[in-house]
């Protein structure tokens, strides 16, 4: 299972005492109880767990859906009302929060579902981009991918030994200038020119100049720039929030 633990998710968080896995509230008490061997975090109020090699959907309140298959290997987390799945021959489907295959395992590999679309890799090892349904959006022809963002509605992909940008319709977004381009997120990505790095808009313009040494994308509204040596965060208008005097600085974290 992927038990990728992040902190509190839809108000609570995987807890681990007597080596059985159960859930927090934020104020620290048992929502669930711990009894689990595997635990996922939620996801639109649905979370996968593992009892004693069986396989359930909960909802918050501790309520048990099985899933009816016999053939699983172990089942990921959720994301958009979807779960991937490996059987016992390394195929991979999804289920969904009612714990019923709506995608059967036919794929060498897939990602997590991302703005409508999740990565699939066929058999001959080459990678699209499947719906809900399990239909190719972007037929698969990619050597390696990397998830859509929500906001600028392009995903990072690799074809010929060349990184550059793909949209939900499977037309290339190519920018000749950079010479480096990350993964978009919050609607920017980092890309460099001349050994600096700035942001670029879904456009493909530079919408905060290269002029850092170092960046990490944008989380919350704020991102985290190294200048001559220096951390710090700016804003998406290039404005420094907090200069740059740090040795190191974390993403920001929402707290609700």
């Amino acid at each position: 299972m992927d038990r990728t633990i992040n902190g509190f998710k839809e108000g609570l968080v995987p807890f681990l005492y007597d080596r059985k896995w159960g859930y927090l509230n934020p104020k620290g008490k048992v929502a669930i109880q711990n009894k689990y061997n595997n635990v996922t975090e939620f996801d639109k109020g649905h979370a996968v767990v593992e009892y004693e090699k069986e396989y359930f959907v909960i909802d918050k309140e501790g309520n048990e859906v099985p899933v009816e298959l016999t053939n699983i290997h172990t089942i990921k987390k959720f994301t958009e009302g979807l779960a991937p799945y490996i059987d016992k021959k390394g195929n991979f489907g999804f289920i969904d929060m009612n714990g019923k295959v709506v995608i059967q395992a036919q794929y060498e590999g897939t990602g997590f579902f991302k703005s409508g679309l999740a990565w699939a890799r066929t058999k001959d090892g080459k990678i699209g981009f499947i719906n809900s349904t399990g239909e190719w959006v972007i037929w698969p022809r990619f050597k390696t991918v990397h998830n859509f963002d929500e906001e600028s509605g392009l995903a990072r992909v690799e074809l010929k030994r060349k990184w550059m940008y793909v949209n939900k319709m499977g037309e290339l977004v190519l920018n000749g200038e950079c010479s480096k381009i990350g993964d978009y997120s919050e609607g920017f990505a980092i890309a460099e020119m001349n050994n600096k790095v700035g942001f670029i808009n879904p456009k493909q313009e530079w919408i905060i100049e290269p002029k850092y040494d170092s960046a990490r994308n944008f989380k919350n509204g704020y991102a985290a720039v190294k200048l001559n040596g220096a951390w710090g965060l700016i804003d998406k208008q290039g404005n420094w929030v907090i200069q740059p005097t740090f040795a190191a600085i974390k993403d920001v974290v929402k707290i609700n």
